[in-house]
């Protein structure tokens, strides 16, 4: 699958969800998320660590405080990646 048909999926999936409780918000190679999100990823995925967050320079963004970057992962780990955060692909 492409990422260009990836990230149409995602952002239709993600257009379905109600905006209340939602964590984070997906762009492109990347996933914004709030603190709450980057605790929830680090606690209940099997490679993800703080490591792997970055402060964005416009720190709280939209309520968004880190950036994880996704286009070095493998199909497995986005998976894993989307049944943390609750959306489908």
């Amino acid at each position: 699958m492409k990422k260009s048909e990836l990230r149409n999926i995602i952002k239709e999936e993600i257009s379905k969800i109600s905006n209340e409780n939602i964590h984070y918000k997906i762009e492109e190679e990347l996933i914004w998320v709030d603190d709450d999100a980057k605790d929830k990823l680090i606690d209940e995925t099997s490679f993800l660590d703080e490591k792997d967050f970055v402060r964005p320079k416009q720190y709280g963004y939209g309520g968004y405080n880190w950036i994880l970057w996704v286009d070095w992962m493998d199909s497995d780990q986005y998976n894993e990646i989307s049944n943390v955060l609750g959306f489908t692909w």
